[in-house]
């Protein structure tokens, strides 16, 4: 538990973050926590969620489980954004078939 707390901590900080929380967060403000932690926080919340964790086992049977994962998938996402799909491409991009292509470099590839 105490990695998904410093993870919240990290996240506060990043764009999309939420504040931490008066009554459960630290009681001074925060230094600006270096940018390095966020691949760190990102290793502790991927082994909180890995088999096999005892953690997760124990949200697996508890009835605020499923909450409690999205919490981690929200600060997942935070730390990590996923990319957005992309829209339309801006050029299109034809395929060469491999039988298309010369299999060899001529002895001068100029001619």
């Amino acid at each position: 538990m105490l990695a998904v707390a410093a993870a919240a901590l990290i996240v506060a900080q990043c764009p999309g973050g939420e504040p931490t929380c008066p009554n459960y967060g630290p009681s001074e403000p925060m230094p600006k926590l270096s940018a390095d932690l966020k691949m760190l926080a990102l290793d502790a919340l991927d082994q909180v969620v890995a088999e096999p964790s005892e953690l997760a086992e124990l949200w697996d049977e508890a009835s605020n489980g499923p909450k409690r994962r999205q919490v981690i998938n929200h600060l997942h996402d935070v730390l990590d954004p996923p990319n957005p799909p992309q829209a339309d491409a801006l050029f299109d991009i034809e395929l060469v078939a491999q039988s298309d292509r010369p299999h060899k470099l001529s002895q001068d590839p100029w001619k």
